[in-house]
């Protein structure tokens, strides 16, 4: 039986892609270990079928320094790891768990499984500068590349003049639950009831998601319920909402939950109306967005409000009940709402993880 380290610098509990490729492994009968950072007091080991290893942050103060610092750590504590328990695959998720890979690729075959086009989703110079070299410096040792978006492999090959075999297209396709799925999600976990339509949000609630645009274009619409989930780390951001609702007078219509685990995600996707999805166009990596939330609600039939990008037209373009924006602003937001809450033919689709699988599990053989 082949060994497979999965390494993850973050949570499991909200992170669907890798939960979806472990369990692609495991049932082709791989040997798998989670390498994790940060594990939730109120979660169990037991939840999970596999077996894991937490490596807590070295340094509890945040900052770009103690970042580094915590992730190096992480790295070499794992490095340590892998080369006592002699593993067949070291599965890398993002660049920040990249490190070392000469080192690493002498203990198993690295697999890079990207995420997001890092370097490039950062606005600051001297930092995209660093991540571009860490990519560089590593890329020579990895022996697959993943990407999750066509738009994105298109672009890394390019980057990097990588061969076509080097390089897997595995997108973020959700599994395959639609027989499993309820409606009536927010009753079930909020006890909130309302006959009116429910608009959703869910994932990280910053400025780049435009949340404030979309509570503007939502101010005099009576007839929308907003649930926005997720978490905000920006504070300046977070008061500003909360103030925008109080002045407006909006509490008893839009609501803000902290993140629900990935496995409520789809339940609550097709407990709502109409979906937001957006990404403002600031970098490469938000232009080729890879949104697991797209093709989510699109599974599900929800109506959907989102960006006009060359990924998600593509994928987009025959469907009815999806409304593409040029721009994120009131006055496009107001338009694509109207529409949606107007239109009455709504298409299903069959974007699911299961028909990818033998691509991805290909890698391993």
């Amino acid at each position: 039986m082949k060994k497979i380290a999965i390494v993850l610098y973050g949570n499991i509990r909200y992170d669907g892609r890798v939960q979806k490729e472990i369990k692609t492994l495991i049932k082709n009968k791989y040997n798998v270990t989670l390498f994790i950072s940060k594990f939730d007091k109120d979660d169990k080991k037991e939840n999970y079928n596999f077996k894991i290893e937490v490596i807590e942050d070295l340094l509890n103060k945040k900052g770009t320094i103690e970042n580094f610092i915590n992730l190096l750590n992480f790295k070499k504590k794992i490095i340590k790891k892998i080369r006592d328990e002699k593993f067949d695959y070291i599965h890398c998720n993002d660049l920040n768990t990249l490190f070392f890979s000469k080192i690493t690729s002498k203990y198993g075959k690295i697999v890079f499984d990207a995420h997001e086009l890092f370097p490039e989703s950062n606005e600051k110079k001297i930092k995209k500068f660093l991540w571009n070299l860490i990519e560089k410096k590593n890329i020579k040792y990895i022996y697959k590349v993943i990407q999750p978006e066509i738009n994105r492999k298109k672009y890394f090959s390019k980057k990097y003049r990588l061969k076509e075999k080097k390089i897997e297209l595995i997108e973020n396709f959700p599994l395959n639950l639609s027989n499993e799925l309820k409606k009536g999600y927010f009753f079930e976990k909020y006890n909130y009831k309302t006959e009116k339509k429910i608009a959703l949000y869910i994932g990280a609630i910053m400025q780049k998601r435009g949340i404030l645009e979309i509570l503007e274009s939502l101010k005099n619409n009576k007839e929308i319920i907003f649930f926005c989930i997720g978490k905000c780390l920006d504070k300046n951001y977070k008061e500003k909402l909360y103030s925008f609702i109080k002045d407006n007078k909006m509490e008893d219509r839009v609501f803000f939950k902290e993140s629900i685990p990935q496995a409520e995600v789809l339940e609550a996707t097709n407990s709502a109306d109409i979906s937001f999805i957006f990404y403002k166009n600031i970098n490469l990596n938000n232009y080729y967005c890879a949104s697991n939330k797209l093709y989510e609600c699109l599974n599900c039939g929800v109506k959907i409000l989102t960006n006009n990008y060359p990924g998600i037209i593509s994928v987009t373009k025959e469907i009815p009940n999806v409304y593409n924006i040029k721009s994120i602003n009131v006055k496009e937001l107001k338009k694509g709402i109207e529409y949606l809450l107007n239109i009455t033919e709504v298409k299903k689709t069959e974007f699911y993880w299961e028909n990818q699988e033998e691509k991805f599990i290909n890698i391993y053989k």
